[in-house]
């Protein structure tokens, strides 16, 4: 019998849609009142364990995805998820111990960054200013708060998939 050999970009691109449809599942529910705006639930995983080109590709089709399922402009949103896993990729080896404290301070740092670049680049149609920014602020306090308890276990899903299929990933140098 030949032995299964898994790909771990097509197990994180996979959980990454899992994440994606259940973001937008719950989105539709809460959409009159605030939205959840988690990439970085898509960005850190691959960025961390997964060789450049691979973290790259799969970042990219998952903001992809993800534009196509959200108002915003075509490509700006995946330019500005690839320029955030460059920059995870760029720190990852301060978090090989995994420890739940640095991988939730990641998340929210890059969550932030991302949110408050979405609020200079992405004006969503409003009443006026203020209502804007109390509907961002509420997003992203949203968001901050679901990350508190989610992003440890969002972040380390693929790895715990491919430790079950026998695949053991590390934060390691590319070769």
């Amino acid at each position: 019998m030949r032995r299964a050999r898994y790909s771990p970009a097509i197990v994180f691109f996979s959980v990454n849609v899992a994440y994606l449809h259940i973001l937008a599942t719950v989105n539709s529910a809460l959409s009159p009142y605030a939205a959840l705006i988690l990439p970085c639930v898509f960005i850190i995983g691959p960025s961390l364990f997964l060789r450049g080109w691979q973290a790259a590709l799969v970042v990219g089709v998952s903001a992809l995805l993800w534009e196509a399922s959200t108002p915003v402009r075509p490509a700006l949103a995946c330019a500005l998820w690839l320029a955030a896993a460059f920059c995870v990729r760029a720190v990852r080896f301060r978090f090989r111990p995994l420890d739940g404290f640095s991988v939730c301070a990641l998340a929210q740092v890059v969550n932030i960054a991302l949110i408050f670049a979405y609020f200079a680049l992405f004006p969503n149609g409003c009443a006026d200013f203020g209502d804007y920014v109390l509907r961002v602020f509420a997003d992203s306090l949203l968001s901050a708060a679901v990350l508190i308890f989610a992003a440890r276990f969002a972040i380390l899903a693929p790895l715990s998939i491919l430790k079950f299929a026998g695949v053991e990933l590390k934060i390691e140098e590319d070769f």
